[in-house]
């Protein structure tokens, strides 16, 4: 059946109004028939200008009819059974459609009982984890229909958010389908855009937010396809700071190490010369920030000391531990916040924040040190490495200190970069023979090798004291030293095979 005039299709709107829902159960394949073919005529423009408030009331009577006999679970023998899900779906369309680059249907639509009825829907609906195919029809255009009532609409983000904060954004995110959750956050955006109060509730503690959030992140690690999951989390970076976000997933580590994680991965992308919100270089520019930088080192030092504290109790029972060890959750956010810090570190503009900050660089050598001495490097040069889980094996992840090493040299070549004061408090730390033992191959920290030998060059850069404290030590275990020549040091086999490092000639 077709609608050719608009006049038509108001006559077959009208005739929803003209059903006796008190009565027998109508046809549900004429109900649905109706439906399908308002949803294609709800596709015009100047049919959906031509609703009216009685339309709509029409059409909410017959959501609560087909709500209150769609259970969302399958009816016992004794019951009659529920109406095809098609009809449900259709009328969620119709309306969804309706409130597309029209306020006045949003307006109409808010005004009634559509959105009550619309989240209790899908309260019952998404309880269960995974829903159903036909449940996820529903879901999917229940939740499109809610956020189309939030498009440039103030009344509609916040009628929306009080009736779905925070249990209806908990329960759909945590579901189970990405698919749903993905609409989820098309909606969190929609309500918090231009709405500080609404982030600042999403991101506050206790709020109900963490988990919401917690939610999301974990989605992450299940698709790759998602569109809204990454504009919702760029625009919480942009609008909040570090410290809010992790203060509010504190009971989350693994939201914690996730958020850091996508953090490292978009300070990554390609900057694109546009600096608008929304944009890559847009967003790294936000995050960059010196508020951001400061709360990181205190961070990192604030976990370096936890985890070294009680001759590093901690460590060492993560380090030998299995990925469901809440020792590990430590380590997950220590490391996922050092790799933050060595991508904040590449800028100049934030290396030079952070060059003059000791404790740092105190922090760094002190962990580097206890991880040597549990793999054995400490002194030998030679890697036997305790860790559990390490190198994945089909689904298995990764341990978090998979890599540390790598990235504590990485930190600490970086704070050494053409600092005189930095390079010598390594040298006053006794760490440079420590830097020097990690030259040698380790399947459990990749390029190690390549970092430790860039740490020594920027070390030996215009410095005659480490340079002349190089030369004086005998190492088995350096892989490569090119680099080494270009600053004052250069390498010499003895008849043994050892390998020396000494002051080049002028």
């Amino acid at each position: 059946m077709a609608v050719g005039r608009e006049s038509e299709w108001l006559d077959l709107l009208a005739s929803l109004g003209q059903l006796n829902l008190s009565s027998d159960v109508p046809e549900a394949g004429e109900i649905d028939a109706i439906l399908k073919t308002l949803v294609q005529g709800s596709m015009d423009i100047d049919n959906r200008q031509s609703v009216t408030g009685d339309h709509i009331s029409w059409l909410q009577k017959l959501l609560e009819f087909l709500c209150g006999r769609y259970p969302p679970a399958p009816p016992t023998s004794d019951e009659a059974p529920p109406p095809s899900p098609d009809a449900l779906t259709s009328l969620l369309k119709l309306m969804r459609n309706l409130c597309a680059g029209v306020p006045e249907n949003q307006k109409l639509i808010l005004a009634s009982d559509v959105p009550t009825l619309s989240t209790h829907l899908v309260l019952r609906l998404a309880s269960p984890l995974t829903p159903s195919h036909a449940h996820t029809a529903i879901l999917k255009t229940t939740l499109q229909l809610l956020g189309n009532l939030c498009v440039q609409c103030g009344e509609g983000q916040r009628a929306v958010w009080r009736l779905c904060f925070p249990e209806v954004f908990r329960v759909v995110t945590g579901c189970g389908n990405t698919e749903l959750a993905d609409i989820c956050c098309m909606i969190l955006h929609t309500c918090t855009l231009g709405l500080q109060e609404h982030r600042a509730q999403l991101c506050s503690k206790g709020s109900g937010g963490d988990d919401i959030i917690a939610h999301v992140l974990s989605c992450l690690t299940t698709t790759d396809q998602s569109e809204w999951i990454p504009i919702l989390l760029d625009s919480l970076l942009t609008s909040t700071s570090l410290r809010q976000l992790l203060e509010c997933l504190e009971s989350h580590p693994e939201a914690e190490g996730a958020l850091l994680g996508y953090v490292t991965t978009a300070l990554e992308l390609p900057d694109n010369g546009n600096t608008e919100e929304g944009s890559v270089s847009g967003l790294k520019q936000r995050i960059l920030s010196d508020e951001n930088l400061l709360f990181l080192v205190d961070e990192f030092q604030r976990v370096s000391q936890l985890l070294l504290s009680e001759d590093a109790a901690l460590l060492r029972e993560a380090a030998g531990s299995t990925l469901k060890n809440p020792a590990v959750a430590v380590v997950t956010v220590a490391m996922a916040t050092l790799r933050v810090l060595c991508s904040f570190t590449e800028r100049e503009k934030c290396l030079l924040t952070v060059q003059g900050l000791s404790p740092l660089l105190e922090a760094a050598l002190a962990l580097l040190r206890q991880l040597a001495e549990l793999d054995g490097s400490a002194a030998s040069g030679k890697h036997r490495s305790r860790l559990r889980h390490v190198r994945p094996t089909g689904s298995e992840q990764l341990h978090p200190l998979f890599g540390t090493k790598r990235d504590l040299l990485q930190l600490v070549s970086s704070l050494c970069y053409r600092n005189t004061m930095t390079q010598n408090q390594v040298r006053e730390l006794d760490a440079i023979p420590l830097i020097l033992n990690q030259c040698s191959i380790d399947h459990h920290n990749p390029y190690i090798t390549q970092w430790a030998v860039l740490a020594i060059r920027n070390l030996c850069e215009g410095n005659p004291a480490n340079q002349a404290l190089i030369a004086s030590l005998e190492q088995k275990g350096v892989a490569d030293t090119k680099a080494l020549l270009e600053f004052g040091c250069e390498v010499e086999i003895d008849d043994h095979g050892k390998i020396k490092v000494k002051q080049k000639p002028k």
